[in-house]
């Protein structure tokens, strides 16, 4: 199998750094590189040069996939053509590989230059140029059709065409660790993210106030945001029972405060966990105004519960802004069907509160439950979750089922690569906004790259009244299977 070269450039913020810092962003970054090849069993080789990071593989369209979704990366390009020599041997190259690609496009050339440098990039943008412009309609510097770029290290050239952007940030654990509160919905999965883009490691805390079938849902959302943006990290879930610090509350509180109290304890279950680890401040999901609990004077009346910084990614967010980055992330059909939980307040709650009675009113519960729910809190290293930790065994088949509709959960550019025959290609994104597309008089079978999404997305189907099942593997695994089983006899 062909080898592929992938150039990985730095987010450029860390040219901002002093050079201490820059060099842990480089190690940390090819650390995280090293860890989500791994995860997606990516055999990768790695070489860092000249502010950049040189990517081989066998597996282009995988590693491509993953690129997007890891932090600390700036842009990315697959190498198309690489040459060296003299400027003859590197115009030679670029005009046998792109000349065909610029019929009928104006174009622009594009040279940057690293290390040893024999040629000027002007001299050679325009030699490059000049060759290739009469197979095109003209050169565009300033609104070109294409790009045709070219990286030069070391006078080794490295020819391009697509130059894309990355997710930029800093790679897992570059700033520190830090807890994140959530509760499966929208607002604590996308405060989680931006902290992830910061570089922040993230442990997750959940108070469960609702059983164990809501912790298996907000396992299932936390765990698609980690497996698809957290590599380089190995984060943890931690599950507390707030059910008997609920009811305490309910007995000993006012009920216009139970949520504002609510709220003060789980700031401290944050901290207690976050001393534990030794991390640094707790992140939450709170957007101004939002709900009642999350107004400047209630706000002022939960800080004090913490004795760690608390960081609010999306205070000053919209709904509608959440929502989207949600989608963005991939969480948002898993967010959307969990209940909301932590309202527990039955009339009309305080908006405005005092410090002072607040902490009087919390005064009055029995913290050695705290104390007790705490110690018993369970501890769920994600890295180390499959999808038969989080699914019942009713959702998964190891073949496809005779009559079924298949449904390939991949990205475009995977299922392009390799599908099911006569699969439809929803990546999971999509899946749920196709819902009512759907039959309920049919089954459906999904698939996905390493089978987790396809399982969450097969039981929400099923709670949802359709037949739906998910391919018990990966992709390869499903590739292996398909290619064992014997054609079909021709019909007559």
């Amino acid at each position: 199998m062909a080898v592929s070269l992938i150039i990985v450039r730095f987010a450029p913020e860390v040219m901002l750094k002093a050079e201490q810092t820059r060099q842990r962003f480089r190690e940390r970054l090819l650390e995280t590189l090293t860890d989500a090849c791994a995860r997606a069993r990516v055999p990768v080789d790695l070489k860092l040069t000249h502010g950049r990071i040189l990517l081989r593989t066998e597996k282009p369209d995988t590693v491509l996939d993953l690129l997007p979704r890891i932090f600390g990366i700036g842009s990315y390009s697959r190498v198309e053509a690489i040459a060296e020599g003299s400027i003859e041997a590197l115009t030679e190259t670029a005009v046998a590989t792109f000349k065909d690609r610029l019929a009928g496009k104006r174009f622009a050339m594009r040279v940057k230059r690293a290390g040893t440098k024999v040629f000027s990039s002007m001299e050679l943008e325009r030699t490059i140029g000049g060759a290739l412009a009469p197979f095109s309609a003209g050169v565009d510097l300033t609104n070109p059709d294409v790009t045709v770029r070219a990286d030069i290290h070391d006078g080794i050239a490295y020819f391009f065409m697509d130059k894309t952007k990355g997710a930029q940030g800093f790679p897992a654990g570059l700033q520190g660790k830090a807890v994140s509160l959530v509760s499966g919905g929208f607002d604590s999965v996308v405060a989680s993210w931006y902290m992830m883009k910061r570089g922040a490691a993230l442990d997750y805390v959940f108070c469960n106030l609702g059983g164990e079938a809501y912790e298996r849902q907000v396992l299932r959302v936390v765990k698609v945001l980690t497996d698809g943006w957290g590599a380089g990290a190995a984060p943890r879930f931690w599950s507390v029972d707030f059910g008997p610090l609920i009811e305490d509350i309910k007995t000993k509180v006012e009920p216009g405060l139970w949520q504002v109290v609510l709220k003060r304890l789980m700031y401290r279950a944050g901290c207690r966990a976050a001393h534990w680890i030794k991390a640094e401040a707790i992140v939450t999901g709170e957007a101004l105004g939002q709900v009642s609990s999350q107004t400047l004077s209630n706000l002022n009346s939960i800080d004090s519960a913490s004795d760690l910084p608390v960081l609010r990614p999306l205070l000053g967010f919209e709904k509608t802004e959440i929502i989207a980055a949600a989608r963005k992330i991939g969480t948002a059909a898993l967010s959307e069907h969990i209940k909301e939980y932590c309202a527990i307040t039955p009339r009309r709650p305080a908006t405005r509160s005092s410090r002072f009675k607040v902490e009087e009113q919390e005064g009055r519960l029995d913290m050695s439950l705290f104390d007790a729910a705490m110690a018993a809190a369970k501890r769920i290293g994600l890295n180390e979750l499959d999808e038969t930790d989080m699914v019942d065994t009713h959702i998964f088949k190891d073949d496809v089922p005779e009559g079924a509709q298949v449904i390939d959960c991949q990205p475009e550019r995977l299922f392009d690569a390799w599908h099911v025959e006569g699969a439809r290609n929803l990546p999971v994104d999509s899946v749920m906004n196709h819902l009512r597309e759907l039959d309920k008089d049919a089954t459906y079978f999904l698939y996905c790259p390493l089978g987790t999404r396809a399982a969450y997305l097969a039981e929400i189907l099923q709670d949802e009244g359709y037949e739906a099942y998910a391919f018990r593997g990966s992709v390869e695994q499903l590739q292996r299977l398909t290619a064992r089983q014997p054609c079909a006899e021709p019909s007559d």
